[in-house]
């Protein structure tokens, strides 16, 4: 899946060996051009239980797992050469940056459900394969063995949603597949052999996946009834849509629109509403993310001439910038 990662990264590689922009401009929510809409800090535990046994009794022990708080951003940082790419996490206000692998080359992390663990997908081998870690970076595992990436959760927390070439499909064709903890395939969820479908995400009920598709030449989102396997065109238009982010209530959908080497971040909702454009100028804004409330969005942006994490209001007002540092930072994921 080569290609894909490319695609996934590309824009944020040349713009940062580019290095020229450094105009700092901002932007309010405007109306949308020309792209298509289809019809259509509180800390919490979870437990996981141990289980001893003698020859007299059989016991059981609670072993608090501890969740991240709600302010709590993972997202891809860089080392000062721009080549290596770890996980790390950073509080909404700027403090507490930490990084949580050690690796060259993590991308894409998405938090958990109850916010316990981190799913991501590394390169290291020469070859994308999903792991997983608790919030503070214990029990790193590798839970894919077959070529696969940009994984999701389920919305119970139960297994993963991700994208995969290895399941018999043409190479750089991935499709969509439900995955066990254990990285063991569920169930084939699209299936497009002549396509790419990738980056897919389920609604908060499980009902409906919004994922990528290159079926029109370009990247647009797509939309997967579950239960009847119907697939329907969902945002088009010129350009490229990609990175689908969905509200925590599951009402709206952010997206990126990336045309003619310039990247925003629209807002849009599932029915026939407006799209708007919540940045909009010469600078690339992407890879944007809800927080756990739906009040606010993270970003990655180059605005200030690098790329660093930026915070804005769900209504693209009141925009400041996270993080301010030589290196990268890419790929957020508040929710």
């Amino acid at each position: 899946m080569r290609k894909l990662l490319a695609l996934l990264i590309a824009v944020a590689l040349v713009a940062a060996a580019c290095g020229d922009d450094d105009s700092g401009s901002t932007s309010a929510a405007t109306d949308a051009p020309a792209v298509t809409q289809a019809p259509a800090e509180t800390t919490t535990t979870a437990t996981a239980e141990t289980t001893t046994t003698t020859a007299a009794a059989t016991t059981t022990t609670v072993a608090p797992k501890v969740a991240a708080s709600d302010d709590t951003i993972f997202f891809v940082g860089s080392d000062a050469s721009n080549t290596e790419f770890n996980i790390s996490s950073i509080r909404a206000d700027g403090s507490n940056r930490t990084q949580l692998t050690d690796m060259t080359n993590a991308f894409i992390p998405n938090v958990s459900p109850d916010r316990t663990q981190v799913v991501f997908f590394n390169t290291d081998t020469g070859e994308e394969f999903v792991w997983l870690m608790d919030v503070d970076g214990g029990n790193l595992t590798q839970v894919t063995d077959y070529s696969s990436a940009t994984a999701d959760w389920h919305p119970d927390g139960t297994g993963f949603i991700m994208n995969s070439d290895s399941q018999g499909e043409p190479v750089d064709t991935p499709d969509v597949y439900s995955v066990g903890l254990d990285g063991t395939v569920i169930e084939q969820l699209v299936d497009s052999d002549a396509t790419a479908d990738f980056d897919a995400h389920f609604t908060p009920d499980g009902a409906t996946v919004v994922f990528v598709n290159t079926r029109n030449g370009d990247a647009d989102l797509f939309l997967l009834d579950v239960a009847s396997g119907e697939v329907v065109e969902f945002i088009g238009g010129p350009g490229d849509q990609s990175v689908p982010r969905i509200s925590p209530d599951g009402t709206m959908v952010l997206f990126t629109n990336t045309a003619d080497g310039n990247s925003d971040v629209y807002l849009t909702d599932f029915g026939d509403g407006p799209i708007t454009v919540l940045t909009n100028g010469p600078e690339v804004d992407d890879m944007a993310d809800w927080s756990p409330d739906g009040e606010r969005i993270v970003f990655m942006s180059d605005r200030s001439g690098n790329f660093d994490l930026w915070i804005m209001n769900a209504d693209g007002s009141n925009l400041v910038q996270l993080t301010d540092t030589p290196e990268l930072e890419l790929f957020p994921s508040w929710s």
